[in-house]
């Protein structure tokens, strides 16, 4: 039995890789031979689809199998849309050298290692002829039929085997370091405007609830390798006017850092925040560059994790102060993406979730409560995010920004 990845392009449709419908011997695989699992990311919840029809690319066969047609279409019995279950839209722009995307699979995370229970992503970036190929290789530019992502870009961060036919997708975000007596620390934060980062309050407070002096606060931007970042100063921090108020509350742990304008790129692009419902057991991406595991060092190349919104009962129960997720505050709790959630150095960071085919805001990184275990990818605690449209209102009059711009639906 052998693993591959597709992605939902229609009720009825799966797109794969030809090479994941084909035998030993170079011919197309029975439907029969063929399932889907579907309707969860962790594969021992999933439900199974048959596939009715594969329709591989003509050419793939009569052309040896060639890499630049390995492409399939799996047809099922029309599957109902939930939230785990919805169709991908395809992205029909254009492409550019050194662009981020996100690539899924439950493929192996190493050589010889087993392949995942539960789905992961992995930020990768376009590369040009000169780093795939050269001119002896067949790969032309990312406007062709293939889009390529060399490993000199992202040193260990690529797909691996059992990923095949999986997607990607695009992100987004930027380091916050603040340096205080006590030493320097790292932090993450979201770009909603040329001028202004969204993050946590406690990124940017000394320990006597006093705010730091915006000169000790810097960004890192315009590459997800920290060891490629650009460095950019901070004019002005406005915290919540209740953190302070409420003891440090962190239903109010949201900041504003402003900036010199920033120029957009291809690495630098403002985050749209969403402002729609959130739901139980919603899927959302959490990235950043903090630790893996207890006391390990940062990382120095951006990451993201899979999570899932939990309800009250998951996150601290009727002695807790979480309500719901269209609160102040978003809640992940460890038991539902067990091994998998942010940890130290992420605080501030975003959480985003998919809308119309493109990842937007909707939380910032700002509490984790473990129970005693480790606080990286607890399975009895939770994690809080500063549910980021709650707090509109305190984005819109300390920006100037209006809600349509900070929302996507407008440029201005």
């Amino acid at each position: 039995m052998f693993v591959c990845g597709g992605t939902l392009i229609s009720p009825k449709h799966v797109l794969t890789a030809g090479h994941c419908t084909v035998d030993s011997v170079d011919q197309i695989l029975p439907a029969a031979n063929l399932t889907i699992g579907y309707n969860h990311y962790k594969k021992e919840e999933q439900k199974f689809a048959n596939v009715k029809k594969v329709t591989t690319h003509p050419q793939y066969l009569p052309q040896g199998l060639d890499a630049k047609l390995d492409i399939a279409i799996l047809e099922l019995e029309e599957l109902e849309f939930t939230k785990y279950n919805q169709r991908v839209p395809i992205y029909d722009g254009s492409i550019g050298t050194n662009q981020n995307m996100f690539a899924v699979g439950w493929g192996q995370t190493e050589d010889g290692a087993e392949n995942l229970s539960v789905l992961r992503g992995v930020l990768v970036m376009t590369g040009n002829k000169t780093m795939c190929g050269g001119e002896s290789g067949e790969f032309v530019d990312n406007n062709g039929p293939q889009i390529c992502t060399p490993g000199a870009l992202t040193p260990y961060h690529s797909i691996c085997m059992g990923d095949s036919g999986s997607g990607l997708l695009g992100t987004s975000a930027v380091p916050v370091i603040k340096v205080t007596g006590d030493g320097m620390y790292a932090c993450g934060g979201s770009i909603i405007s040329p001028k202004h980062i969204l993050t946590a309050a406690h990124c940017v407070v000394q320990t006597k609830d006093v705010v730091l002096p915006a000169t000790n606060v810097t960004i890192r931007y315009d590459h997800y390798d920290k060891d490629k970042q650009k460095v950019g100063g901070v004019n002005k921090i406005t915290i919540h006017p209740e953190y302070f108020a409420q003891e440090r509350n962190g239903r109010v742990d949201i900041a504003i850092l402003e900036l010199e304008d920033l120029n957009f790129s291809e690495f630098n692009q403002r985050v749209p925040i969403y402002d729609g419902p959130i739901g139980v057991e919603q899927t959302m991406l959490a990235v950043g560059w903090g630790q893996t595991e207890d006391g390990a060092d940062n990382l120095s190349v951006l990451r993201g994790v899979l999570v899932m919104t939990g309800n009250k009962t998951m996150c601290g129960g009727e002695s807790g102060e979480f309500v719901d997720n269209n609160g102040p505050q978003i809640c992940t709790p460890g038991a539902l993406t067990p091994h998998h959630s942010t940890c130290m150095g992420d605080s501030g960071s975003g959480l985003l979730v998919s809308s119309n085919n493109t990842l937007i805001l909707v939380g910032v990184d700002s509490i984790a409560v473990n129970y005693g275990e480790s606080e990286c990818g607890n399975t009895s605690g939770f994690h809080l995010f500063v549910h980021a449209s709650y707090y509109m209102d305190f984005i819109m009059e300390n920006t100037g920004l209006s809600r349509e711009y900070l929302t996507g639906l407008s440029d201005s």
